[in-house]
């Protein structure tokens, strides 16, 4: 995930001195609940680190237009049916972001690590790689329902595909 400052109707907004930075994160689910992770290249702040896969909002674009550009850049999916699900706020020693988490239930394409990195599927609650990105550790006294949204059950289906996008059947590059 990318967090870089950014300017624009839905770019950063000064705090003191300090920019809020905006950032789309996804929840890229399979049917048997495992979720992808991916491992933050050498290089990169963090490096080493997993982390869920997405990036920053750009200048004048929401969170799932975020989230759909940074699977493509970043895993070459497509996203084909995504639900907001939690918003977060974390404070790093060098930047506050804002996160927008988003469940992916389906997407066109197997992830490729166009950055070089890792990728692992994981069932949450036992994750066993680490280290995880802090702002990516789910605080529930912090985290709050995406705004304007009721929950919502995504509705399965048993077919491997829906117009030929893949359910979970991608796999990971390790």
């Amino acid at each position: 995930m990318k967090t870089r400052p950014e300017g624009g109707s839905r770019g950063a907004r000064e705090r003191g001195s300090e920019a809020l930075l905006h950032v789309a994160a996804a929840i890229i689910l399979q049917p048997d609940g495992r979720v992808l992770l991916a491992q933050r290249p050498a290089g990169k702040a963090y490096a080493g680190y997993w982390e869920f896969p997405g990036g920053k909002l750009e200048a004048g674009e929401t969170p799932r237009e975020a989230l759909d550009r940074e699977l493509s850049e970043e895993l070459g999916i497509t996203v084909r049916r995504a639900a907001p699900w939690l918003v977060q706020r974390f404070r790093y020693p060098h930047a506050h972001v804002l996160l927008h988490f988003f469940r992916v239930f389906e997407w066109e394409g197997e992830p490729v690590g166009h950055d070089g990195q890792a990728f692992v599927w994981q069932t949450p609650g036992r994750f066993d790689v680490a280290p995880l990105l802090p702002a990516n550790t789910l605080r529930p006294a912090r985290a709050a329902p995406a705004a304007g949204l009721r929950h919502q059950h995504g509705r399965r289906s048993r077919r491997g595909s829906v117009s030929g996008a893949r359910r979970g059947g991608a796999r990971p590059r390790a």
